[in-house]
């Protein structure tokens, strides 16, 4: 796989080069495009901004180049046949291999960089991974007269990481150059990461005359993230089910299906590699060569985070089999919680990552299945799909803190026991001093809605996503009261468009400015609220539409030698209806991180994307 990319830069940075912060600066009456001058394109500066962003958009190359390559493969052997049982051998593995190389050239002629001590900047960073994995199994079948199913399962697991990401920065580049040798200044920088893994299994799963079912396993795993590289920690699970409709006393024909279950798990999640190490950066010592301690401490006997469920559910199928349901209540207990804790300077350190707390999330799920009809030449399937989960920090051995966001003044997440991991803060108190939680980045629910519509040879598919709450802090809001470009900037100030939580200390008659966007850029170190917003949304995610070539087409045009042909259009992100102020409600400034992701300083949107597809077959 070969896929490129072209686009501008986006996000938070410092130097207000980006889009979404230039257009925060950007009043509507203010002309910024290029005008043509002695048969030349002359972009005007921005006065109110370093950098105009037209001219960022033309100039400046960010270029994202992917190569990818997968190979997998499976091999199986029959050790052992026999009437009634048989003994089966399987080696499976494979390798993902990917180098992405990222360029970015911003020329000396920009206005961001015009006055810069080394005008222009050339990055080139690569990044060349490689995963690798083995199974070995070993599957012995039993069936007896009396229709009692023995499986029994048993292997082991190779898994191994090598990614190596080298990042070279040059500055003061030579106008019309590019190459990163053609600097004042270069900076180089690199991260490896090499990871192994290793892990056993052992599983058996007894069907009795297809109405009981039980499963029991256990798996152990090493892994060098680990402090102790060379302990296995031990995941068990077992599972039963009990399908009620085969018992003689069900006869149902509303319901003539019915699976009563439940199940207990265990699984881990693996430190960061460098966990466990004291961090060595490199110092110039009497002009030459050498490393110092870094900020982090090593933890040598750092966990996994281990998670325990228990889940307990029902499938069933209605109305003759033209539905089906299937419903999920859950509960989940992670303790050995992976946290960074922060240190005392005298330490010689600033922060460690150890295991110090547990947690528990609750949740349901539901999934239902309609079949509205179904004919020869047409059909209607429809599934719906909720969810809904809440979570609690249960214990700390540490402090409570902090993290996520950029400061506590422009919101933040809490860590304290009794709050949920994701729980938004900032600088709001109560009368008696104590913090006021502003907003949960976890939202109520989730449903999707996904039909798909057969219409003679004609396919159409649509998928609906419907996220209900998860407040989002909408940074983007600040940078246009800054730039005095928000929407709602001239309104007049109530408590109410204010967002003021609460039992807020705030009096508004203290409030000197009348107007909405003055007043939230005056409060701003006293009340963080008027930036947490709902990011409530209403998404077309997926729109397809296909048809099937009719047979005697295609062998008109291409003969014998293909089988069937479909082409399709399809698109993303098409429709979004949302009361959320920013660009998109879904979209982070960290990426997809655990906690702290609902962060919003104007990043690229989810982005609207069409496609033109063609399948055939020989």
């Amino acid at each position: 796989m070969r896929s490129e990319s072209d686009r501008s830069i986006t996000g938070n940075d410092n130097s207000g080069a980006t889009l979404g912060i230039a257009t925060a600066f950007t009043p509507s009456f203010l002309d910024i495009r290029p005008r043509e001058e002695n048969g030349e394109l002359v972009y005007p500066d921005h006065p109110f901004n370093s950098s105009n962003q037209l001219q960022v958009r033309d100039l400046l190359t960010n270029n994202e180049l992917v190569n990818r390559v997968t190979f997998a493969s499976r091999f199986t052997y029959n050790l052992m046949q026999a009437e009634r049982q048989n003994l089966e051998f399987s080696a499976q593995g494979g390798v993902d291999f990917y180098n992405q190389e990222n360029r970015v050239v911003s020329p000396p002629e920009l206005q961001v960089e015009r006055d810069s001590q080394f005008p222009g900047q050339s990055l080139l960073g690569e990044t060349v991974n490689t995963n690798s994995n083995l199974y070995l199994n070993l599957v012995h079948r039993v069936n007896t007269k009396s229709r009692w199913l023995f499986t029994t399962q048993a292997g082991v697991q190779f898994e191994n990481l090598n990614l190596n990401n080298t990042l070279t920065a040059a500055k003061g580049i030579t106008p019309t150059q590019t190459n990163i040798d053609q600097a004042a200044a270069v900076d180089a920088f690199q991260n490896r990461q090499i990871r192994r893994e290793r892990g056993f299994f052992l599983q058996e799963e007894l069907t009795i005359k297809d109405k009981y079912f039980i499963s029991a396993g256990l798996r152990g795993d090493a892994s060098s993230a680990n402090g102790n590289t060379e302990k296995y920690f031990l995941f068990p699970k077992i599972a039963g089910s009990v399908r009620i409709s085969q018992f003689d006393f069900w006869n149902s024909s509303f319901i003539p299906e019915l699976k009563v279950r439940v199940a207990f798990g265990s699984t881990g999640n693996l430190p960061p590699p460098n966990a466990k190490f004291d961090a060595l950066v490199p110092a110039n010592i009497g002009n030459q060569g050498g490393v110092i301690t870094g900020a982090q401490k090593g933890t040598p006997g750092i966990r996994p985070e281990r998670t325990k469920e228990i889940e307990m559910g029902i499938d069933a199928f209605l109305f003759s089999g033209n539905a089906t349901l299937e419903f999920t209540v859950y509960n989940q207990k992670i303790t050995d919680l992976i946290l960074q804790q922060d240190l005392p300077p005298s330490t010689g350190f600033t922060q460690q990552f150890i295991n110090g707390g547990e947690m528990t999330t609750k949740g349901i799920e539901i999934s239902l299945g309609l079949t509205p009809f179904k004919g020869n030449k047409a059909s209607w399937t429809s599934r719906f799909n909720f969810s809904s989960s809440e979570s609690e920090i249960d214990k700390l051995t540490i402090d409570p803190f902090n993290t996520g966001g950029f400061a506590t003044s422009l919101g933040t997440y809490r860590i304290e026991e009794g709050l949920s991991p994701t729980s938004i803060i900032g600088s709001d108190k109560d009368a008696d001093g104590k913090t006021i939680i502003l907003g949960d980045a976890n939202p109520d629910f989730q449903l999707s809605w996904n039909n798909f519509l057969t219409l003679g040879n004609f396919e159409i598919s649509a998928l609906w996503d419907w996220r209900s709450g998860g407040d989002v802090i909408n940074l983007g809001k600040l940078l246009t009261d800054l730039g005095g470009t928000t929407v709602d900037y001239d309104d007049p100030i109530t408590a109410e468009n204010l967002n003021l939580p609460g039992g807020t200390i705030i009096d508004l008659e203290n409030v000197s400015s009348d107007r909405l966007g003055d007043a939230r850029l005056e409060l701003l170190g006293t009340t963080t609220a008027p930036f947490i917003e709902d990011g409530s949304f209403l998404k077309l995610r997926e729109l397809s539409i296909k048809y099937r070539v009719p047979k005697t087409a295609t062998q008109g045009f291409f003969g014998n030698w293909m089988s069937n042909l479909t082409i399709g259009i399809s698109g993303r992100n098409l429709i979004m209806i949302s009361g959320y102020d920013g660009y998109d409600p879904e979209v982070s400034q960290f990426g997809n991180v655990a906690v702290g992701r609902a962060v919003d300083v104007l990043p690229f949107p989810s982005s609207r994307s069409f496609y033109f597809n063609v399948s055939f077959g020989l």
